[in-house]
């Protein structure tokens, strides 16, 4: 039975990927700066792309979205959709693999819905900080010191809802980043939670 559901997530992966090859976002200059601020060299905030070539979600569809890694880069410029996935595959500051947090879903499926509003750029940076937080790359603010993490913890979320991950590469197949994303229809036939049994299989 095991291997009969081994191998159902591995015909499942495929048919994902292949639906993807040639999916990528587009970070544009017009369009990267959301409400937040530069840290040092990092930008800590909303990311405005373009979506391209994911089934469910039409072409050149602007998302707002916020990083799932601390560690991982990336800018102004065009990357690869490896994966609509439910965990990160870059492994940032905690595991490869690591799965995508239910309160970190229920923060983003939140802001999306307004319900948890970004109007400054200390919320946009707090937002990003308890994304972050949440996903244990940094340490967990004090209590009271950012709602966004606060409402997140008090939520008791147990599940993902309609919240997955874009996996992200450069052009040359490296690894760059992990960033959250509405869960496109299509993809969500397909039986996202199968690809859970690929927890520490590495993207080539």
């Amino acid at each position: 039975m095991r291997k009969l559901i081994a191998i159902c997530a591995v015909v499942l992966f495929v048919c994902l990927s292949s639906q993807l090859m040639g999916a990528y976002i587009e970070f544009r200059s017009d369009a990267i700066s959301g409400y937040g601020m530069l840290q040092g060299s990092d930008w800590a905030g909303e990311l405005k792309g373009y979506v391209t070539g994911v089934p469910g979600i039409p072409d050149g569809t602007m998302i707002t979205t916020f990083c799932a890694e601390l560690v991982e880069k990336i800018g102004y410029g065009t990357f690869n959709i490896a994966a609509v996935n439910t965990q990160v595959i870059t492994g940032g500051v905690g595991p490869l693999g690591e799965p995508l947090n239910p309160e970190t879903a229920w923060l983003y499926a939140q802001y999306l819905s307004g319900a948890q509003l970004v109007s400054s750029n200390s919320d946009g940076v707090n937002m990003q900080n308890a994304f972050w937080a949440l996903q244990n790359d940094i340490p967990a603010p004090a209590a009271g010191t950012n709602p966004y993490y606060d409402a997140a913890v008090a939520s008791g979320a147990t599940d993902l809802g309609s919240i997955r991950v874009l996996n992200l590469t450069t052009s040359d197949g490296t690894l760059a980043q992990d960033v959250l994303i509405p869960e496109p229809a299509t993809i969500c036939l397909l039986g996202l939670g199968a690809l859970s049994l690929l927890r520490n299989r590495r993207f080539r």
